[in-house]
This record gives C-alpha cells, sequence and structure tokens, in this order.
C-alpha cells in the first residue's frame, strides 16, 4: 500500500513542480533560467551571422551536441539494463536482490522506469538533432524574395523576414527545449530508481531533487 501511496505522491509533486514552473515560465519568463537563456541564444546566434565567427559556432555546437549524446548513450544504457534487470526477475536465490523480486509491484516500477529513460532518450536525440540544423542554418543566410515581403501582412512581420538569424535561433532554442526536457527526464529516473528498492527513499529522493531543480529553474 504505501509503494502505491507514496509512489504517487512523490510523481504528483515532481509533475506539479513543473506545471508552477511551466505557469511562472509563461508570466515571467526572464525570472527562469530557460526564460533568459532563450533569449540569450537568439542574440548569440545573430551576433554569430553577422561577424561571422564560424569557428566559434562549430566549438559551441559540437559541445552542446557532444553533451546530447554523451547523456543520451547513458539513458539508453540504463534502458537496456532495466530490461537485462527484468528478465532476470524472480530468479534470484538470495540477498536484496531476492527481495526486490519479491516485490509485487517492481514490475511496474521497473516498467515506469523504462519509459523515463526511453523518453529521455527520444529527447537527446532530437536535441542533437536541432542542434545539428542549427549548424548548416547558421551558415546560409537566407534572403526574403520580394514576394514575401510584399505579402507580409504587418510591419512585425517584414521585420522578421528580415531578420535571417531568426529561424536558426529558433532551431537552436528548440532543441535545447528537448536538451532540458531529457534532462529533467533523466533527473526523474533517480527516484524512480530509488523506488524499486524502498518508498520511503523515492519520495526522499523526490524532495532533494525538486529543490535542487528549483534552485537552478529560477534566476
Amino acid at each position: 500500500m504505501n509503494d502505491a501511496i507514496l509512489g504517487g505522491l512523490s510523481l504528483t509533486l515532481f509533475l506539479s513542480y513543473h506545471a508552477w514552473f511551466a505557469y511562472r515560465y509563461r508570466t515571467h519568463p526572464e525570472s527562469t533560467v530557460p526564460g533568459y537563456t532563450i533569449r540569450i541564444r537568439r542574440e548569440w546566434v545573430k551576433d554569430i551571422m553577422e561577424s561571422r565567427e564560424t569557428i566559434l559556432a562549430i566549438q559551441t555546437l559540437r559541445n552542446w551536441m557532444l553533451a546530447a549524446t554523451l547523456i543520451g548513450s547513458a539513458s539508453i544504457t540504463i534502458g537496456l539494463a532495466v530490461l537485462a534487470f527484468m528478465a532476470q526477475l524472480g530468479k534470484q536465490s538470495d540477498g536484496i536482490l531476492k527481495k526486490i523480486s519479491e516485490d509485487p509491484y517492481v514490475l511496474q516500477k521497473t516498467q515506469i522506469l523504462l519509459f523515463v529513460e526511453m523518453a529521455a532518450f527520444f529527447c537527446f536525440a532530437n536535441a542533437a538533432r536541432f542542434l545539428n540544423h542549427t549548424g548548416m542554418l547558421m551558415r546560409i543566410v537566407e534572403r526574403p524574395s520580394e514576394t514575401s515581403v510584399q505579402d507580409a501582412s504587418s510591419l512585425e512581420e517584414q521585420c522578421l523576414l528580415n531578420e535571417p538569424w531568426d529561424k536558426p535561433s529558433k532551431i537552436l532554442n528548440r532543441g535545447h527545449a528537448y536538451f532540458s526536457m531529457g534532462l529533467r527526464l533523466m533527473f526523474l529516473s533517480f527516484p524512480c530508481l530509488f523506488w524499486i528498492i524502498s518508498p520511503y527513499l523515492m519520495l526522499f529522493s523526490t524532495v532533494i531533487l525538486l529543490l535542487a531543480i528549483y534552485n537552478g529553474d529560477l534566476m
């Protein structure tokens, strides 16, 4: 009974925090780290495309892609380890593994952990994909056609058409959004892993995790 209650409470706390943070991000974006860095990345793309500092752009994008690839590889490795653990359930004869395998909810717990790791891998793969697109888009300056400028219905739309860094910055920010989601899912995998051992450990680790995330989410 404690497994269902404490596990549900931990997941509710995690989802509730991110629902509150999404509201804070929409209403006061500059007070959050993601909202602030979105504007900074847009300015960075603009500066790189105007100054043509291609070496700096390549090195920075390479570092971001390496981080996404490394953590994505870790998530898929943990997922495969979870599958191997599920295959061994019920075969342990002694020790803590036997105690874990006797838990009636252990299969559901490992399935949730596996889903979290697969979702994290999906996010990191997309992050690397969009970061790769950014490198090409920043090198090519797209000039708006006369027809597209004439078809623009407002002065704001005409200004956007004349800003070649608009689309690359949007692609870059989309890649970082996937990276952030993947990182948060990787963080969630730790409470899910502790859940297999004890629901009390899951609740404790969730509270510690949310305090750490909160400290890094706000300016």
